[in-house]
């Protein structure tokens, strides 16, 4: 039996990254689809037809594309965070203290030249 013989039908699935894009793919062929939390999916067979179910709402891709770039953002402030923070323990070490706001954490490459004796060759470019 072919799929555009069956008449549409609900589906349900577990809310994640790629549900939505297969929510509104499945959707636009005709069926009704449902996200369900991951709190919930150990019985979305039995969730998806039930009519107090609190259901996910799916996302736009143009809404997916914004929460992208936030999360990507927020990732590369994470690490350049702790990449200064790496970069001030090392110099520590040596006795090199640097600021601890963000602006002014990052050393100035005078100090490695003027620190070479503290840090040794291998750590000065």
């Amino acid at each position: 039996m072919d799929r555009r013989e069956l008449p549409p039908c609900l589906i349900g699935l577990k809310a994640c990254a790629t549900s939505h894009f297969w929510a509104r793919e499945i959707g636009a062929l005709g069926y009704d689809v449902r996200l369900i939390p991951p709190a919930y999916a150990e019985a979305i067979c039995e969730a998806v037809t039930r009519r107090n179910m609190r259901f996910v709402p799916e996302k736009s891709a143009e809404r997916q594309g914004v929460l992208m770039l936030h999360r990507t953002r927020d990732l590369l402030m994470r690490q350049r965070t702790m990449m200064l923070n790496a970069v001030s323990g090392h110099l520590a070490e040596f006795g090199i203290i640097t600021a601890t706001a963000m602006a002014a954490s990052i050393p100035d490459p005078a100090v490695f030249k003027t620190g070479r004796r503290y840090l040794g060759g291998a750590a000065c470019w």
